[in-house]
């Protein structure tokens, strides 16, 4: 938890083990191991089973990289309907190829919510740059 620019060069270090890493533009590694980016959102519910037919990933897309790791990037998406204690599985959605900026990652079929509401957790282990913005739920299919 530790960094410092030193002749213009971002430096930043590991207070566990020591390590220093140089910083570098469009390099999505911590050391030799992927970073995971997650976030995670509320849908509050006040009563009844409201149905989630859908949820649409705002984030931003199209940044795959020409060759693999991360040529056809994606996002992965769960869900726990008890507040975190248990999440269903991991569902991936593409986050689109490179130069592809018309694509959203898009999750259906996601089953009846009920109060206090659905806690849902989004995350991208591929080595691109992406960034989220928000969760819509029960949204038409985008055309990709």
């Amino acid at each position: 938890q530790c960094a410092a620019t030193i002749g213009g060069v971002a430096w930043a270090g590991d207070d566990t083990t020591n390590d220093l890493w140089r910083l570098t533009p469009g390099v999505n590694r911590d050391g030799a191991d992927t970073i995971s980016r997650v976030a995670s959102a509320f849908i509050p519910v006040e009563s009844g089973t409201p149905r989630c037919g859908s949820i649409v990933l705002h984030c931003v897309v199209g940044v795959g990289n020409p060759i693999y790791p991360g040529k056809d990037p994606l996002a992965e998406m769960r869900w726990s309907d008890d507040q975190g204690r248990t999440f269903c599985a991991w569902r991936a959605a593409a986050l689109g190829r490179q130069g592809d900026y018309r694509n959203r990652a898009y999750w259906q079929r996601l089953g009846s919510m009920r109060a206090p509401g659905r806690l849902v957790e989004v995350r991208c282990v591929d080595p691109v740059n992406v960034v989220f913005s928000h969760l819509e739920i029960n949204a038409p299919r985008p055309a990709n």
